[in-house]
């Protein structure tokens, strides 16, 4: 049979689209299909979490291209069970996002050791650099059921503590750490100085300092100052000492620096204004100087001055001296001690009681024929540390000495037991400075009516204002007068036996 071409036509032409429709429908097939490779996921919280479709999805190019993840429920940060959607066209998929926390926390501690001040708060993150966690809600705490209860700062020595850091899944880790509880040093003796200028700089022999677990750290404690010191110029300025134990904890005083001359400064000693106990002096003539005593009646005065006065024991040959005596000088190594010259001359060595109710052994120095005079030295190594801060030498002003004639001023001393009691005073007056007296041709003495008795021997007769004028040696019956060796004659003597020179106003 034969078909018109027309026919023909229609039926190629049908079958050309018959195909056509084939080819599309496998083509579109293929460009849009998609599913799930699981509908479930695990994983660690912390870990990335690549959102991208073709993680969770297989399709063909045109699904894909189109497809979306929505992963706004998920909350990365926080262990839980959670729901995410894929869209592609014409379809939603959804899955569920397990998220677990299986790690536990990573503790990394600062590098010890570890040191804290008495009293201070503790916490873990004094110990701590950080704490590692994919759970931002990790905790971190002390363990109080560890050693005995929560730990602290209350009390000094060594202690263990339990650092424990917990996430909210229960993963929990562990540090034990030791540390030292301690009080910061202390610095001691920084006062205010009064330097006499020209004076080497011994500021720090004035300062020491302590720490609890370290002990003695003197060495270590250093000064400085806003500007450059100069010992040489009267001035004044404000340094700061400062110290530092092995834990790092530091004390820091700061004081005045007055440069001055020393005069200037000797006078303030006399007048109270400063003091060896309350500054610290360089380069003054006498620091253990007692200043003068304005005001106040004799009997006061004589209780001012006692800490300048000595009784003295002697024994040798079977005989036992005793008599008085009082301090003329200080030094770094010795007290000496004037007396007289018939307490002391048939002994090597004496006990000296001071009024602090302290005694050591004394060292005769040596003694003058012209006056009844004898010098004693007592090493300070065989006195207690802080011994000077208690005593004092006599004052000895001659430039008011020089001045005195016949008036008849105050005049008074005491005599004290070996316990430092007060077992004999006398009060009266001057009669005369210098006075020629047959018995002790040819030596002028000082007269006065200051009734002695045995024991009074080497005492300093002192005036109503605290200054030495004499010192007692002896008593006439007929007629009955009191003597005693010049103040100008003790010094003189004291030069002679010591070659050493009393500093005098």
């Amino acid at each position: 049979m034969n078909l018109s071409d027309n026919v023909r036509k229609k039926i190629i032409t049908a079958c050309v689209l018959t195909a056509s429709a084939i080819l599309l429908g496998v083509t579109g097939f293929y460009l849009f299909r998609s599913g799930q490779y699981e509908t479930s996921y695990t994983f660690e919280l912390g870990d990335s979490i690549d959102p991208s479709p073709e993680n969770y999805l297989y399709g063909g190019p045109v699904a894909m291209f189109f497809a979306e993840s929505d992963f706004t429920d998920v909350n990365i940060n926080k262990p839980g069970t959670y729901e995410m959607r894929i869209k592609c066209p014409g379809k939603l998929y959804t899955y569920e996002i397990n998220l677990e926390d299986t790690t536990s926390p990573e503790i990394n501690p600062v590098k010890g050791p570890y040191y804290f001040e008495q009293g201070s708060s503790l916490s873990p993150f004094d110990f701590l650099k950080s704490v590692s966690d994919a759970d931002k809600n990790t905790k971190v705490s002390f363990d109080e059921t560890f050693s005995g209860g929560m730990p602290g700062c209350d009390e000094l020595g060594e202690h263990t503590a339990l650092i424990i850091a917990e996430d909210t899944s229960g993963n929990r880790s562990e540090l034990a750490v030791d540390y030292i509880v301690d009080i910061p040093p202390e610095i001691f003796g920084a006062k205010d100085y009064y330097i006499a200028a020209g004076s080497p700089d011994t500021i720090l022999e004035f300062v020491s300092a302590s720490d609890n677990l370290d002990g003695d750290i003197s060495d270590l404690v250093t000064y400085y100052s806003s500007s450059e010191l100069n010992f040489d110029e009267v001035s004044e300025q404000a340094i700061t000492f400062y110290v530092s134990d092995s834990y790092g904890f530091s004390d820091s005083k700061t004081v005045l620096l007055h440069i001055m001359d020393a005069e200037d400064i000797q006078d303030m000693i006399c007048s109270h204004e400063i003091s060896r106990l309350d500054q610290n002096i360089i380069g003054a003539y006498n620091v253990y100087d007692p200043g003068l005593f304005e005001g106040q009646t004799i009997e006061e005065t004589m209780k001012s001055v006692l800490p300048s006065v000595v009784n003295i024991r002697a024994k040798g040959g079977g005989t036992t001296t005793t008599g008085s005596g009082f301090i003329a000088e200080i030094t770094d190594e010795y007290i000496y001690i004037i007396t007289n010259r018939h307490v002391i001359t048939k002994y090597s060595t004496c006990t000296i009681y001071f009024h602090t109710g302290d005694f050591a052994e004394g060292e005769k120095v040596g003694v003058t024929e012209d006056y009844d005079v004898g010098v004693i030295r007592v090493p300070l190594s065989s006195l207690p540390d802080d011994f000077t801060d208690r005593i004092s030498t006599v004052h000895i002003d001659m430039t008011y000495w020089e001045t005195l004639d016949d008036e008849p001023i105050e005049l008074g001393f005491e005599k004290m037991d070996e316990a430092g009691l007060i077992t004999h005073y006398t009060y009266g007056s001057l009669v005369k400075k210098q006075q020629r007296f047959s018995f002790f041709q040819p030596h002028i003495q000082t007269e006065m009516v200051l009734p002695l008795v045995l024991g009074d021997s080497g005492s300093a007769v002192f005036d109503k204002e605290g200054r030495i004028i004499c010192m007692t040696f002896a008593y006439s019956i007929y007629p009955e007068r009191d003597w005693g060796v010049p103040l100008d004659e003790v010094i003189n003597a004291y030069r002679e036996i010591t070659g050493r020179e009393l500093y005098t106003y």
